[in-house]
């Protein structure tokens, strides 16, 4: 399983994150690497949109994807758990 699927359709091109996880917390590598996707997302892929789901839960990884700018733009129920869509425009 890759770490990323790209979707294209009405000539944008859509990046979503499938897994993203840092086993060192608290030091800022979470955010260095998702800045680092999303450079690469930019210039190699020339994406202009990436996205990615957390459950609500996940506090820690739903405030680093708000602080970087990512938005919530769905809501769903998984197993009895709050699923949030987040997107950010590159």
């Amino acid at each position: 399983m890759g770490i990323y699927h790209i979707t294209t359709e009405n000539n944008f091109k859509y990046v979503e994150f499938r897994r993203i996880v840092v086993d060192s917390k608290g030091k800022g590598i979470g955010q260095l690497a998702i800045k680092s996707m999303e450079l690469y997302c930019t210039r190699i892929l020339q994406a202009n949109r990436i996205w990615h789901d957390v459950f609500e839960a996940n506090t820690r990884g739903l405030h680093i994807y708000q602080k970087l700018g990512y938005k919530v733009f769905k809501t769903e129920n998984l197993n009895s758990k709050a699923l949030l869509y987040m997107d950010k425009a590159i």
